[in-house]
This record gives structure tokens, sequence and C-alpha cells, in this order.
């Protein structure tokens, strides 16, 4: 029987404030990792969405991540944030990445677009609890757990 593992949905998400608000700032919380394990949007609308891997067995030893969304409140004062320029508030696109095999389903990315073209990729690190984030305005090894052209894409 195939397993499906959809987005973990904490609080209040609406994903269309993304669309119709943007990105004000970004962040990442490392808890001493080398890579991000959970990432921060900051929306136009000051509100906060706090994204995380959360890992699901498949069978045996095989698992798969799929992102976790919770609405916070307030992040941590010692977070570096970084300010997005204006053009992140204008967003054209966002999508889900779904990995899709004879296994499982699992909603493991998200893709967001500016009007510039320039894209924000959040997906599931081959690392277990680890999200991998490749982004204009960060700097850091990006290894999904799966190839980014493996995923579907699906518009959100």
């Amino acid at each position: 029987m195939k397993k499906h593992f959809p987005f973990l949905i904490n609080g209040s998400i609406n994903f269309a404030d993304l669309l119709d608000y943007g990105l004000q700032g970004f962040a990442v919380f490392t808890e001493g990792v080398q890579h991000g394990h959970t990432s921060f949007c900051i929306l136009s609308k000051n509100a906060i969405i706090k994204i995380q891997s959360e890992m699901n067995d498949i069978d045996g030893w095989h698992e798969i991540g799929c992102l976790e969304f919770s609405a916070v409140e307030e992040i941590d004062v010692r977070m570096k944030i970084v300010p997005l320029d204006e053009s992140w508030t204008r967003i054209t696109s966002l999508e889900k990445l779904c990995h899709d095999s004879e296994n499982c389903y699992a909603e493991s990315g998200i893709r967001i677009t500016n009007d510039q073209g320039m894209e924000l990729t959040i997906v599931c690190d081959a690392n277990p609890y680890v999200l991998s984030i490749k982004a204009p305005f960060f700097d850091d090894e990006f290894l999904p757990e799966y190839e980014l052209i493996s995923y579907k894409r699906i518009a959100l």
C-alpha cells in the first residue's frame, strides 16, 4: 500500500498570503548542525512561518522527509534575519515539490519565485531532519534528499 505524507500544517497558515504579501525577511536556525535545520520566512504582513523537516518511515530503514509549517509569533532575537529586497514582496509563483514513487508520496519541498525570476527553494535534505535551502541570498551547501528534477511541481 502506498504511503502518503502531506505537508504538516500547525496553526493558521495561508499559502495565498505568500502570493499576496510576499517575503520581507528570511532566517535560518542551525542548532549546531552544518545545514539549516529550521528556517523562518517573515511575510511582509508581519506574519512568521517556521519551516522544518519531518521524517517518515516508508519501510525498514527507508525514510523520507516532508515539510512541516508552523505559524509563530516571534523568533529568537539571537537569530540573524536577512532582510530581503523589495522584489521578494512580489511573488509570482508558489509550488510544492513532491516525491512520488510506487511506495510513497511525500510533499518534501517548496519553491517560491519572485517577479525577477529569482527562486527560494526549501526542500528536505539528504540528512535526516535537515533542510536544504537554495536562494540568491543564502550561501550554503544544497544537498536535497532527491535530485530536484525528480520532484513533481504542483502550484499552491
